[in-house]
């Protein structure tokens, strides 16, 4: 199986699922990337960003966190700039400097709030960078076989995405409410 169908077969799976409606995530929230060098799984939600203003010198409207599932059987939860325009190293520095400190206070917090989950997701930031351009917050072993069929990807993701859920909420509204106040 080529990867974009891989890929596709895990989001319908996932989608059919039917469990992650109750986490009030829509079909749209699940996507399938093919813009990219390859196809992803990206998992998204509203609640999930904090909206910052527009400027004339920074093309950003948020700081999201999202899952990307990038290869079979990898799970990672990233944190960016929205909408992603490439690297933010691009940008101007000066002008996002604010966001990018949002973006690493996000990071930071909810590595926290995982290490106190004492290993349940088994969860990992190993290798990730610390720098305030970086993506990855974290990534998962999801304990599957080399050889799995999307199907069993997609209950694994959707296992972490429940267990993730509601301390990803909390997190950002901590970040958001605590950016706020600094305002």
């Amino acid at each position: 199986m080529r990867d974009e169908e891989y890929m596709t077969a895990v989001a319908t799976a996932m989608r059919a699922a039917g469990r992650l409606t109750e986490l009030g995530l829509t079909e749209e929230e699940v996507s399938v990337l093919t813009e990219q060098f390859n196809p992803l799984v990206k998992i998204q939600r509203k609640a999930w960003a904090i909206p910052v203003a527009r400027s004339g010198r920074h093309p950003y409207s948020a700081v999201e966190v999202h899952f990307e599932i990038r290869r079979r059987g990898d799970l990672r939860l990233d944190c960016e700039l929205a909408p992603r325009m490439g690297t933010e190293k691009r940008q101007d520095q000066a002008a996002i400097a604010p966001l990018l400190k949002l973006k690493q206070q996000l990071i930071t917090s909810l590595r926290h709030a995982v290490t106190a989950q004492k290993g349940e997701l088994r969860a990992t930031w190993a290798g990730a960078h610390s720098v305030p351009t970086a993506l990855m917050a974290m990534k998962f072993n999801l304990g599957l076989p080399t050889e799995h069929k999307p199907q069993e990807l997609a209950q694994a993701v959707i296992s972490i995405i429940v267990a993730m859920n509601a301390l990803i909420e909390r997190t950002v509204g901590n970040v958001r409410a605590n950016a706020a106040a600094d305002h």
